[in-house]
């Protein structure tokens, strides 16, 4: 057999492997039983004023972490926004006689503003879309 046939079946058979270890993963984990606790999950770090959260079925027990983390996440998003829009300065500043450079930043500055203004307004858009969909 040839050097090259024998080199791609190996990687062959270790790509199937890794892709079946892949997957049976989470399904091993998912067989397993949940440890039911009175007291939740501890965190690792506060958020906020909380340490601990209740578990609940399904999706419960995420969204009440997301929910939590809703504040944080929105001053994380900012602060990029903020970077973003420094980044673009930046480009417009350094762009000397390179109008494609300074359309670049431009670009960066509307687009990190455009965010911003959506991050603003995602109360409103989630809150007039629900009452859109969920009557």
């Amino acid at each position: 057999m040839c050097y090259n046939f024998l080199m791609s079946l190996r990687e062959s058979l270790l790509s199937g492997i890794l892709v079946l270890a892949a997957f049976a993963t989470p399904l091993a984990v998912l067989a397993q039983e949940l440890p039911q606790r009175q007291g939740g999950i501890d965190l690792l770090a506060p958020l906020g004023n909380q340490t601990n959260i209740a578990v609940q079925p399904g999706f419960g027990t995420f969204l009440t972490y997301f929910n939590n983390a809703a504040t944080w996440l929105v001053y994380v998003a900012m602060g990029l926004c903020v970077l973003w829009v420094l980044l673009g300065g930046f480009m417009i500043m350094l762009s000397g006689a390179d109008s494609g450079l300074r359309s670049k930043g431009i670009g960066h500055m509307r687009w990190a503003i455009t965010g911003l203004v959506i991050l603003a307004f995602a109360g409103f858009i989630l809150r007039t879309l629900n009452s859109m969909f969920f009557k």
